[in-house]
């Protein structure tokens, strides 16, 4: 029941992009192309949808109606599918909605300073550091959890006849 929601609400977020964009006057458009430019958005936004591509492809073959032919294909097709020019479309308009051109132009003083540039640059190590500490953290924050919902309300878990015990986490 999980994993067809989890592909229902990872194919409903990438269908968000689709509606009609509102017009944005030309100058903000250039000022938010340079913003994400300068902070590689673009970049860190295709690279976040491949990460979490594998585990898409995992949860797909896990699932007794998917053949895993059909995962790997269209792991493979999502890759040669994902364009940058749609991400950047995509932010463009939510950068649009949300900030004013004077705020996108104070945007890009900080990004084109040497702070700004040194956030780029090391903001790509920064969250390969922090995915693996978040993934143990959330790991460890399920698996308590779990423990405290079990130990308040033993009556959640399904008896399977009796045969078995609690789940261990």
């Amino acid at each position: 029941m999980i994993r067809p929601l989890i592909l229902a609400v990872i194919c409903a977020a990438l269908s968000f992009g689709q509606d009609a964009p509102k017009p944005i006057e030309p100058e903000k458009k250039a000022a938010i192309m340079h913003l994400l430019n300068s902070m590689h958005t673009t970049q860190l936004m295709r690279s976040q949808m491949e990460m979490m591509l594998p585990n898409l492809i995992k949860l797909m073959k896990g699932n007794p109606n998917i053949s895993e032919k059909f995962a790997d294909a269209f792991g493979d097709r999502f890759l040669a599918d994902l364009s940058n020019d749609d991400l950047a479309a995509i932010v463009v308009q939510s950068y649009a909605d949300q900030f004013s051109t004077d705020e996108i132009k104070s945007l890009l003083a900080f990004y084109d300073s040497p702070i700004g540039k040194k956030l780029v640059e090391v903001q790509p190590k920064l969250l390969a550091e922090l995915g693996p500490k978040l993934q143990k953290y959330g790991e460890n924050l399920g698996r308590t959890t779990a423990e405290k919902v079990l130990k308040e309300h033993p009556e959640y878990i399904k008896n399977n006849g009796g045969a078995g015990a609690p789940p261990q986490f």
